[in-house]
């Protein structure tokens, strides 16, 4: 597992679109005199958080997706319902620290098509912002459309677009 420091360089250097280099951010604090050890996760925007969530947040949702789950997908336990609910709690917006690094894991080791497709909107939003989604596939993404995203993920769809010129709004 690459450290925290490297995983932001990863990020904000190697692989965010050079339209972007400087505005996006990605910051994950760890309360290390808390019981648990948990913090918060946030990408900042030209200085505003437009995605955080702390483990409070989580815990708030996890309760209404354990429900829900119950009601959905009666039987399921174990790793498959562990995965639907993580899955379900970055689409609303809520991740952990370790949510996080779970993301950028699969974002990291897999290619920019795999991760543009993939079932975890976190990975989505990192994947729309890197360096290898080029003009060509973002003029696609903007003709297929981006409404079945959730609101916070759409916002990096934009964002993207915006910076290279495609989004005229």
């Amino acid at each position: 597992m690459k450290s925290w420091s490297d995983i932001r360089k990863t990020l904000e250097q190697d692989r965010l679109a050079p339209s972007l280099r400087g505005r996006v951010q990605y910051y994950i604090t760890r309360y290390r005199e808390a019981h648990d050890d948990h913090g918060r996760v946030a990408i900042r925007v030209d200085g505003k958080e437009v995605f955080k969530s702390s483990i409070f947040d989580v815990f708030k949702l996890e309760q209404k997706i354990e429900h829900r789950m119950d009601e959905q997908y009666p039987g399921l336990t174990g790793r498959d319902r562990w995965s639907k609910e993580n899955e379900q709690l970055i689409t609303e917006g809520a991740a952990s620290e370790h949510a996080f690094y779970y993301a950028f894991r699969e974002y990291d080791t897999q290619s920019i098509e795999k991760s543009l497709e993939s079932k975890y909107a976190l990975v989505r939003a990192l994947a729309i912002l890197d360096r290898r989604v080029g003009k060509r596939r973002l003029a696609a993404i903007k003709e297929r459309g981006f409404d079945g995203e959730p609101e916070w993920v759409q916002f990096f769809y934009r964002l993207r677009l915006e910076a290279e010129g495609l989004l005229c709004e």
